[in-house]
């Protein structure tokens, strides 16, 4: 299971009956998280800890689009109202940013103004139908 909290992504590596220990997916080569035993530190949160972890919003598999790939916006109409893109707007999306974990820059594919900051989840990428 895959859960991501203010500072990143995790992956659940045990769960105890009130605590659960998981790994950050910051590194860029998946070797890193072949365990156990892992290569990296296992962090351990408590029922308080767990309060502030969210499931990722596509079940267990967290899904980032590829770099360069096209996308679009798919969040709800609700908050929709606040970014500043129309669900017919086509973006490059250029990658995540490595120090702000789970945020991403996009560029727009016809007027070529660049966006950052909106989060990753927030795109998805365009079928090749729809490219």
């Amino acid at each position: 299971m895959e859960f991501t909290t203010k500072t990143g992504r995790l992956r659940c590596t045990d769960v105890g009956t009130r605590t659960i220990i998981a790994i950050r997916l910051d590194k860029d080569d998946d070797s890193w998280y072949n365990g156990p035993p892992y290569a990296i530190v296992e962090h351990c949160f408590d029922e308080n800890d767990i309060k502030g972890c969210l499931p990722t919003s596509n079940g267990d598999k967290v899904t980032i689009p590829r770099q360069y790939s096209l996308v679009k916006v798919d969040i709800s109409d609700e908050y929709l109202t606040f970014y500043p893109f129309t669900r017919k707007d086509v973006f490059v999306f250029l990658g995540e940013i490595p120090n702000m974990p789970e945020h991403c820059i996009v560029v727009n594919s016809k007027t070529g103004q660049v966006f950052s900051r909106y989060h990753t989840d927030d795109f998805v990428e365009l079928t090749e139908d729809e490219a």
